[in-house]
């Protein structure tokens, strides 16, 4: 049953962990809507800065790795699990602990989020792939 007092909210560390799956642009991107339904606002735009710097980094990623060679392709696919780490401690381990220490919440649907997670995670690792094919065959 709804309560209009609560905010309606997906579970922080379900998205940690579909994040792992995904990618942490997709955990980010959920965290700044979990933080607009709480109304704070400061911290659903740092979330969004996550978004952003995720994308660069995809972009940025591609074309370096491209120039440089396939050896450090898989280095940098190595990394991945940095970014999400860093991702987590400096913005989402935030949410975790907000919610954690007693915010009362509905929980959110995932029926259209998982496959926007999906879809985000696939998009993440073709826009990486191409990138570096096409920036590959340039050199």
């Amino acid at each position: 049953m709804e309560n209009p007092s609560q905010p309606k909210l997906w579970n922080p560390q379900a998205v940690a962990f579909w994040s792992i799956l995904f990618s942490p642009i997709f955990g980010a991107y959920i965290f700044a809507k979990n933080w607009t339904e709480l109304g704070k606002p400061d911290e659903a735009r740092q979330s969004m800065m996550w978004v952003y710097g995720g994308i660069i980094w995809t972009v940025v990623v591609g074309i370096f790795v491209g120039i440089f060679s396939i050896k450090l392709f898989i280095t940098m696919r190595l990394f991945e699990p940095l970014l999400l780490f860093t991702w987590i401690v400096m913005n989402g381990q935030k949410q975790l602990k907000y919610v954690r220490e007693g915010i009362s919440y509905e929980r959110q649907s995932w029926g259209m989020v998982l496959p926007l997670g999906l879809c985000t995670g696939v998009a993440y690792n073709f826009t990486l792939t191409y990138l570096f094919t096409f920036v590959r065959s340039l050199f």
